[in-house]
């Protein structure tokens, strides 16, 4: 998991993530994990869509990368927030 927080956030926020990650609870580390799976869930539909269609719907396509930009984005927050 801290492969992908180090790309979503890139290297210069990662040493911050990886203390906040080291003295979260196990409550907010799993809550994070589920949201992450989430998100992977997303990327997955989307990516089973644009496979399987032969043409790509515009709308679609930016409805569903904004709904995960968003759900990584509070992900985001979460994980650096936390004090």
């Amino acid at each position: 998991m801290m492969n992908f927080i180090a790309a979503f956030l890139g290297i210069s926020q990662m040493k911050e993530v990886k203390i906040n990650m080291q003295t979260m609870s196990s409550i907010r580390r799993d809550f994070i994990a589920t949201h992450l799976r989430s998100q992977l869930i997303r990327l997955r539909r989307f990516l089973d869509n644009i496979e399987e269609e032969e043409r790509l719907d515009p709308g679609y396509a930016d409805e569903a990368l904004k709904e995960v930009e968003v759900g990584l984005r509070h992900i985001r927050k979460l994980c650096l927030g936390n004090n």
